[in-house]
């Protein structure tokens, strides 16, 4: 098992992590986004968005794919880690980031508030058969602090992920059901 890493965590006032030293404060400490350590390897990084988010917070970036500087938002590999939870797990974010894990809802709004960001859905199956969308025309999954469930985005491009790997070009957000 990897590293438990706190989910979107906020640094403590001093941190090694990739080699580097950092001391936290006012100024910038960390690159703004994933895009902005190309020169690096895929791995954990803190990050800091722009203004109003200066907050660093860890992430695990791609650069491998495309060129690299994808902020990985979720990762599920082998079933280590139980996707069935409420809300309020997938607004914070929930899991191992060096492994499987969900960013959080409060995160990635966070990171796309900060400047535009394009979203790619890259999927691989156990067979090694991978799949990819792209270009979503700015959509996203809107909710809420109430638990509202089922909140839907329509009409998204899909690249060439394969009939069946998705029915139909629409998803659907559906924590598990809140206790009473």
């Amino acid at each position: 098992m990897g590293r438990e890493l706190p989910i979107g965590a906020i640094m403590d006032a001093k941190h090694i992590h990739h080699g580097a030293h950092y001391t936290s404060g006012p100024q910038r400490l960390h690159p703004k986004s994933c895009r902005d350590t190309l020169k690096r390897e895929s791995g954990v990084y803190w990050i800091q968005p722009e203004w109003p988010f200066y907050e660093p917070m860890l992430v695990y970036c791609d650069q491998d794919y495309e060129y690299g500087g994808w902020t990985v938002i979720q990762r599920r590999i082998d079933g280590t880690v139980n996707f069935d939870r409420d809300l309020r797990d997938y607004i914070k974010g929930f899991g191992n980031i060096d492994e499987e894990f969900w960013l959080g809802l409060e995160n990635i709004y966070q990171l796309a508030k900060s400047e535009p960001h394009e979203l790619l859905i890259w999927l691989k199956d156990f067979s090694g058969n991978t799949s990819y969308a792209s270009n979503l025309n700015g959509k996203y999954v809107p909710y809420n602090d109430r638990g509202d469930r089922g909140q839907t985005v329509k009409g998204l491009y899909w690249g060439d992920i394969k009939a069946g790997s998705i029915k139909e070009a629409k998803m659907m957000l559906r924590p598990k059901a809140r206790e009473n």
